[in-house]
């Protein structure tokens, strides 16, 4: 019972997650629990942000906290469509890694998605669309405010005396005089940036009886970026199955699959900033051109973004199969399975226009990766209530985790067409050099935790879990992770009342 946790536990209530539209679950969280941080990671489409519970515990290691969705261990919350969301528990304190293990150390994160329950069977539709704008951001000069500043930068390097418009703005030809003298300036800021849409989608279904009930949701998010050639989609798709076998046995099984594709810009956009007003970013024919001043270095920051792309597509599938045992009297056994895969590819491409520095175009990177684990636990329980005041429940675990994570790139230039964009990187002229990584870990572990309540009014627990890792050094491949709790419900003591 609620009642008689003793550990600390806020719960966030769905409604107030799907009240803020975003792509993250870590962006819904912000201010929504005492204790939980959350710092924005990035700010573009399909951006993330971080989540800290209770402070930063280590300089250099990860502090974000572990994340379990239906009694599995996931690395991504992000993945998980906010609307299949049924309940969000934050555990913060030290009991939760005595339960979770070392991967607990910064918190857990559990999630409860919504199942089908037993009654009609009900269709649910849920959607908006909005729009972003830039409401306030720099304050940028106009070309009258910047060509005095650069009048008076010729003038304090003429020994004080001011020179004429020609010689101050004609140094790398006539567009800067011109647009001086038509009072042409540009706007970089608007220019760079529009107003962005997206709309997000959610249908499901959920219903059963008393033997089979049944959840499934599909899910579409769409988000236009503020720069052009920006946006981030994610489909998902979800069911979960519930099925009595007897009185005594229950089987389930949780199927999602989540599919992203991120598009980002050019990675010397916020040059803009830099750029000055008294320029042309078009030609005589109206195309947009790479130089702005006429001096062959001052470069189009929306040219560059147009030559360029970027882009980056993952595949998630996670499977969970679960059957639960009413053994005898106050005896349960439960077994849980899970297989997690996730793949991604990202690929850019700078044509051969473009030219910035020391980048040149005709270059193209290739990266992919492939991870995957599987999860099999064990769990024993026993409950027994000697009456309405005095109750006592035990649980024990036995799991295995394994996990294994592969990366490839490969980089390269001087490719012969635009035509396959990155694609075409077996082409290329200049290779870079290739590189792979392979990433594989193991954990073992044993849990075990009492609880018992004393008329009901003090509750005590003890729990210990035993981790076996294979990324613990060669001498202490075990952790031993151990806590106690009293919880004293004062409401309940007579001088209270």
């Amino acid at each position: 019972r609620k009642s008689d946790v003793s550990g600390s536990i806020v719960s966030v209530k769905p409604d107030a997650l799907n009240a803020i539209p975003t792509t993250s679950i870590s962006e819904m969280l912000r201010g929504k629990a005492s204790g939980v941080q959350i710092t924005t990671e990035s700010s573009r489409p399909g951006g993330t942000s971080n989540i800290l519970i209770r402070g930063r515990r280590s300089l250099g290691a990860e502090n974000g906290p572990l994340y379990v969705v239906d009694n599995v261990p996931v690395s991504n919350i992000n993945d998980i469509n906010a609307a299949d969301i049924a309940s969000l528990e934050i555990l913060k304190d030290a009991s939760s890694q005595a339960i979770y293990g070392a991967r607990a150390a910064n918190g857990v994160i559990l999630v409860t998605t919504k199942r089908g329950t037993n009654g009609k069977v009900t269709v649910d539709y849920n959607g908006y669309s909005g729009v972003q704008q830039l409401k306030k951001n720099f304050s940028l000069y106009n070309g009258t405010d910047w060509a005095n500043l650069r009048r008076e930068a010729f003038r304090t390097e003429n020994n004080g005396v001011y020179e004429d418009d020609e010689s101050v703005f004609s140094s790398s030809g006539d567009i800067m005089l011109n647009a001086l003298k038509n009072n042409t300036s540009i706007d970089w800021q608007k220019f760079m940036i529009r107003d962005a849409w997206s709309h997000k989608h959610d249908v499901s279904i959920r219903g059963g009886n008393e033997k089979t009930r049944l959840s499934a949701s599909l899910g579409y998010f769409d988000q236009r970026g503020m720069v052009e050639n920006s946006g981030f989609t994610r489909g998902t798709a979800r069911i979960n199955v519930d099925q009595t076998v007897s009185k005594k046995v229950s089987v389930g099984a949780n199927l999602s699959y989540t599919r992203n594709k991120l598009n980002q810009e050019d990675g010397t956009l916020e040059e803009y900033l830099l750029t000055p007003p008294l320029a042309a970013p078009y030609d005589a024919n109206g195309n947009l051109q790479l130089y702005v001043i006429g001096d062959n270095a001052t470069t189009n920051p929306k040219f560059l973004n147009n030559q360029t792309l970027n882009e980056t597509r993952s595949n998630r599938l996670l499977l969970n199969a679960f059957a639960n045992f009413d053994l005898f009297k106050g005896f349960r056994y439960r077994i849980n399975t899970a297989v997690n895969i996730r793949n991604h590819e990202g690929g850019t491409y700078r044509n051969k226009a473009y030219s910035k520095g020391s980048n040149s175009g005709n270059a193209a990177s290739l990266s992919t990766g492939d991870y995957s684990d599987y999860l099999v636990e064990n769990i024993f329980s026993y409950d027994r209530e000697f009456n309405s005041k005095n109750r006592f429940d035990a649980t024990f675990m036995q799991s295995i985790f394994k996990e294994s994570y592969k990366t490839t790139s490969l980089s390269g230039s001087q490719l012969p067409s635009d035509l396959l964009s990155y694609n075409g990187l077996p082409s290329a002229q200049v290779l870079g050099t290739p590189s792979r990584n392979i990433t594989e870990r193991s954990l073992l572990s044993y849990m075990g935790r009492l609880r018992y309540t004393l008329m009901d009014k003090y509750l005590f627990t003890l729990t210990s879990r035993i981790d076996g890792s294979t990324v613990f050094g060669d001498n202490n491949k075990f952790g031993i992770f151990p806590s106690a709790s009293f919880a004293w419900k004062i409401e309940q003591e007579e001088f209270m009342k």
